[in-house]
């Protein structure tokens, strides 16, 4: 009787997963059909990465027209060092006066370095 039930239940499921003869044509068809070409593959992506590095390429080497450069302005001051001091007069008409006691390895007489912070107009 188990191998009655056996085939009973192997019967069904043979009739419930029988394929159409439709389907059956269709999988036979395309399992002789030549084999198509793949639309796209690399060439095209290919093409594409050119076309990135070109674009690339341009953008670094184009310069637009570049900024002007205002010309570095200079002032010219004078000034007079006499016994340590040092008197400049300054564009905007004030005096500057500077000076200190004399210290070791400093500049030779008649010579020195001058620091102006600020702005000149």
């Amino acid at each position: 009787m188990a191998d009655e039930s056996r085939h009973d239940v192997e019967r069904r499921l043979r009739e419930i997963f029988e394929p159409s003869p439709d389907a059956v044509g269709r999988v036979r068809d395309a399992a002789l059909a030549e084999p198509q070409r793949r639309r796209g593959g690399w060439r095209p992506a290919l093409a594409v990465a050119a076309i990135l590095m070109g674009l690339a390429a341009v953008l670094v080497l184009w310069r637009g027209p570049e900024a002007p450069v205002s010309p570095a302005s200079t002032e010219v001051l004078a000034g007079t060092l006499s016994e340590g001091l040092l008197v400049v007069q300054l564009p905007d008409g004030s005096t500057s006066i500077t000076g200190g006691p004399a210290r070791e390895g400093r500049s030779p007489e008649g010579s020195g370095v001058v620091l102006v912070e600020g702005d000149f107009r």
